[in-house]
């Protein structure tokens, strides 16, 4: 009989913004897997809705994933600062994308989570886990090697 990683026991979706951070920050890709499923849809919906084609918007929600993957523990908002953190993160992710995306804005029609999970392509959160484990390995194989 398998026995399940404690990963699997634990239910990451559960945990609150703040212990997901604190989960991303010590590279824990459950953590970045659980703060995508829950941001990835509305972020992905949100740029949709201003006008950006489907795959620059696909193209920016990664990398503003791949940026929260990179905080530290001092880099963790407070509560009260978390929404301006992360439009923060998707304000310094790709200049020229939104650069278009100002120039293209219209009126804001978000689209319901659902509807977005069903557009937003698997492939952006399956290559996003990938980056993020291969940059776990790579920290690992580098504190090893010290």
């Amino acid at each position: 009989m398998i026995k399940p990683t404690r990963a699997e026991l634990l239910d990451f979706s559960t945990l609150d913004d703040d212990m997901l951070l604190h989960l991303i920050a010590a590279r824990q890709v459950e953590g970045l897997e659980a703060f995508f499923d829950r941001y990835a849809p509305l972020l992905y919906g949100f740029i949709k809705s201003k006008g950006m084609d489907a795959e620059k918007a696909a193209q920016l929600t990664e990398a503003v994933f791949l940026k929260v993957w990179t905080i530290n523990e001092e880099q963790i908002p407070t509560p009260d600062q978390f929404s301006a953190w992360f439009e923060d993160q998707l304000r310094e992710c790709l200049p020229q994308m939104l650069d278009q995306l100002r120039q293209s804005m219209t009126g804001l029609d978000l689209l319901s989570k659902s509807t977005v999970m069903d557009i937003l392509p698997l492939s952006v959160k399956e290559h996003l886990l990938e980056q993020a484990r291969a940059s776990k390995s790579e920290t690992l194989g580098e504190s090893t090697a010290s």
